[in-house]
C-alpha cells in the first residue's frame, strides 16, 4: 500500500510517518518539500509519483503561532 502524508514535520504527521513507516511505503511531505498551495509544484508531484492508494492530509498553515491567526487561514487550509 502507497501512503503519502502531508504535513510530515507535524505533530500528528510524524507519528502516523513513524507508525506506519515499517509496514507500508510512505512518503512524506512538509513545507520544504513544496508549497501545497502551488497548484503547478502540486501538479509535478503527483506527475513524478505513482498514485497513492491513501492520503493522509496533516498539513495545516498558520498553526504554528494560533494567535496572529485570523480567520482568512481558512480559506487556505
Amino acid at each position: 500500500m502507497k501512503i503519502l502524508i502531508t504535513g510530515a514535520n507535524g505533530y500528528i504527521g510524524k507519528s502516523l510517518y513513524n507508525a506506519l513507516k515499517d509496514k507500508y511505503d510512505v512518503t512524506a511531505v512538509t513545507r520544504n518539500s513544496f508549497d501545497l498551495t502551488d497548484a503547478v509544484a502540486m501538479s509535478k508531484f503527483f506527475k513524478s509519483q505513482r498514485s497513492f492508494d491513501i492520503v493522509l492530509h496533516c498539513a495545516v498553515a498558520g498553526a504554528a503561532n494560533p494567535k496572529n491567526t485570523n480567520w482568512n487561514i481558512a480559506d487556505t487550509n
